[in-house]
């Protein structure tokens, strides 16, 4: 039965990157750490996997922090976005300076043999719900949109696809 850390690394050989991966002196974590391209915007990215309790994770961390005048719009944003998206979700830290991240996990107890293309899928969906949402975030993270601005333009967005 294929661990974590596997699946790991058969994304970085299909993909062909040259990252390497860590893992602790048990071998019960596997890290990949590694640096994403969203128009001119680097995030972070990171795929973790956890050996005990059989799960793999992707991060992908915004390269941009939440104001704290604009925590609330955030996290509304935030709240109407993840209620539509099919799997993983965004979310702010709670730490002094709150960053914004997409999470994703997937679980593999009880699975005897996920495709290979497990890790490149969760990092094409996290990749794709980032590049969705990313100037959005960006917008309400910071002081140039608000909640309801965000809202009243989704409707003139929908509006002007529906006719």
């Amino acid at each position: 039965m294929k661990q974590g850390r596997d699946y790991i690394q058969l994304f970085v050989e299909a993909i062909g990157w040259k990252d390497s991966l860590e893992s602790d002196e048990e071998g019960k974590i596997t890290k990949l750490a590694t640096l994403i391209r969203f128009d001119k915007r680097l995030c972070r990215l990171f795929i973790e996997a956890y050996e005990d309790a059989r799960r793999i994770y992707v991060f992908l961390y915004l390269p941009f922090d939440v104001d704290h005048s604009k925590r609330l719009d955030a996290l509304q944003t935030i709240n109407h976005i993840n209620f539509r998206l099919g799997v993983g979700h965004f979310e702010i830290s709670d730490e002094a300076q709150p960053c914004l991240r997409f999470r994703l996990v997937i679980d593999l107890d009880g699975v005897l043999q996920w495709d290979d293309r497990l890790v490149g899928c969760m990092y094409d969906a996290a990749c794709g719900a980032v590049k969705q949402w990313i100037d959005v975030l960006q917008a309400v993270s910071t002081k140039a949109l608000n909640y309801e601005e965000f809202t009243h333009e989704l409707a003139l967005t929908h509006d002007k696809d529906a006719s």
